[in-house]
């Protein structure tokens, strides 16, 4: 029988060069009437450039909701799980900011 599977996190400390990175997905059903999507985002923060393989890095933050908006096509529930994304990135940006160079005035 394999050993379970571990998580760990390690802590970061400060960073060089700090980066956050959100990833953003949509899934759409059509339907005669109504257009139901369900959009996702995970939010990463992370010390150079993501994907090389000694990345450094946090899950901040991992979200599943559905759109309030009734959607007519996968492009629009895409745009608009994008749009949701960035509009988180905004205050998790403002918060490292804030943690690192004191309160915004």
């Amino acid at each position: 029988m394999e050993a379970p599977a571990t998580l760990t996190f390690r802590p970061l400390g400060q960073l060089d060069q700090e980066h956050l990175t959100g990833f953003s997905d949509a899934g759409f059903k059509k339907e005669e009437l109504d257009g139901y999507a369900l959009r996702g985002a995970v939010y990463i923060r992370h010390d150079t450039q993501f994907g090389k393989s000694d990345t450094k890095g946090h899950m901040l933050l991992a979200e599943s909701r559905s759109i309030k908006t009734v959607c007519r096509s996968t492009y629009a529930a895409e745009l608009m799980s994008a749009a949701s994304a960035a509009d988180m990135l905004i205050p998790l940006m403002t918060t490292f900011y804030e943690l690192d160079r004191g309160v915004l005035g």
